[in-house]
């Protein structure tokens, strides 16, 4: 996973997964949207959440709130 760009003020994130531009956004209520999504297997859609819950890039610009 590739971070390109992380938008603050919109809370959204472009990454580069599986070589293919995707956009992520993070909600008040903690939910995380990816897009495009349904290209991806569950166990790389998985591996993807994974990697941007513990993204210390994304973390420093959009910390997760317990």
């Amino acid at each position: 996973m590739k971070v390109n760009l992380i938008n603050v003020e919109d809370k959204s994130v472009v990454i580069e997964y599986l070589n293919k531009e995707r956009l992520v956004t993070f909600n008040d209520n903690g939910d995380i949207d990816i897009e495009p999504f349904n290209d991806l297997s569950e166990e790389e859609g998985q591996e993807l959440f994974d990697r941007i819950i513990t993204s210390d890039v994304i973390n420093a610009a959009l910390p997760f709130e317990d």
